[in-house]
């Protein structure tokens, strides 16, 4: 059994990070921040911003934010990594937010959106590979509407 407290966390025979966790019983899967692993390199980058008006009646704004994720492993072996980021919530029945890219797909079982509106990559990277992957939505409400975003955490909320 792992008992409730704190924790010093090592990896590769360095020291991480400290953290705390819950009782665990023998055999009991958990989960439990680790820290951050400085030989994982992740660049988060915003490649289009895009902001429209459609319709020839009841004109609405369509913003549509493309961003890229590269994640590049830099260690001498293979790693196992799991990939979150948030698509923006909308308060209003007014304003619709929709994922564009990645595309979801039950049959695809390393891409998932999760009950907290975040979209979870699984992937295993080989020793020095580096992938990039997609991540685009679009907010569309009625023109004249007043559009203010502000985030709460890492949630973009509108």
């Amino acid at each position: 059994p792992l008992l409730a407290g704190s924790a010093n966390v090592f990896l590769d025979n360095n020291f991480v990070t400290r953290t705390s966790i819950k009782s665990v019983a023998p055999n009991e899967k958990f989960w439990t921040y680790l820290g951050v692993d400085n030989s994982i390199k992740v660049k988060y980058k915003l490649i289009n911003k895009t902001d429209n008006v459609e319709g020839l009646i009841s004109k609405e704004r369509i913003k549509t934010f493309e961003y890229q994720i590269t994640v590049k492993n830099t260690k001498d072996h293979s790693a196992a990594i799991h990939i979150w980021d948030q698509i923006p919530i909308s308060r209003n029945k007014n304003i619709v937010v929709t994922l564009i890219d990645p595309k979801l797909d039950k049959s695809v079982k390393d891409i998932k959106k999760n009950k907290h509106n975040m979209i979870e990559w699984f992937r295993r990277l080989k020793a020095g590979q580096e992938i990039t992957l997609p991540f685009k939505y679009k907010v569309e409400y009625p023109k004249d509407f007043k559009v203010n975003s502000q985030k709460n955490g890492n949630t973009t909320i509108f």
